[in-house]
């Protein structure tokens, strides 16, 4: 529940990109709902498939455990001074500086390599090398095949293009090597689970269906 109240809410995006890109008018009415609903559908799949999602400790420590090792590793020794070797602090800024440096770094042999666009970046080009104006391609806040062709197709650069490779990844990974967990939560309950989490999960009623 904590992990989802900060964040922002995904629709937002949806609308501005109606409002802004497509000209559409939209209610409160249809924000509302269309909020509640995208927010609200993740913890129903949740409460579905809860001895997959929530009973395994699996699912709790992914999320959590890097950023509680980054804390632990970096305050371990705070106050102290370390003589042999580099510090916690000053490794984790060299590697900060450095990952920003490969990143910037990465731009140059897209521009050379690839004519216009760079490889590491979430924008969308046209056949110039400009940013892609979606404007051009809508006709009263719909897409215009004609106008598309007259305009230019969409080019993607080599990060956008491995985004939509990550989705059929993700479920040719977990078959791969989560198949047999998963074949296992299939006939398990959470009383079997016996770390502290699933039996301070015992003392609360499950949500019916």
């Amino acid at each position: 529940m904590v992990s989802m109240c900060w964040q922002t809410v995904y629709m937002s995006s949806v609308y501005i990109t109606q409002e802004v890109n497509h000209g559409q008018e939209l209610s409160y009415s249809y924000k509302i709902l269309t909020a509640l609903s995208n927010q609200l559908i993740g913890m129903v799949i949740c409460g579905m498939f809860c001895s997959f999602l929530v009973w395994p400790l699996s699912m709790i420590y992914p999320g959590t455990l890097v950023s509680c090792s980054l804390m632990n590793t970096l305050h371990r020794t705070w106050g102290k001074h370390e003589r042999e070797h580099i510090s916690r602090h000053k490794l984790f800024a060299i590697v900060c500086v450095a990952s920003a440096l490969w990143y910037l770094i990465g731009l140059i042999p897209g521009f050379v390599f690839t004519g216009h666009m760079p490889i590491s970046i979430v924008t969308s080009f046209d056949n110039t090398g400009m940013p892609y104006d979606v404007t051009q391609v809508m006709n009263n806040g719909t897409f215009d095949a004609d106008l598309y062709y007259a305009y230019s197709p969409l080019f993607l650069s080599w990060t956008n293009t491995m985004c939509f490779a990550i989705f059929p990844a993700i479920i040719v990974h977990t078959i791969l090597w989560y198949s047999r967990d998963i074949r296992r939560q299939f006939s398990s309950s959470l009383s079997d689970n016996r770390d502290v989490d699933p039996r301070l999960m015992l003392g609360y009623p499950e949500v019916p269906m």
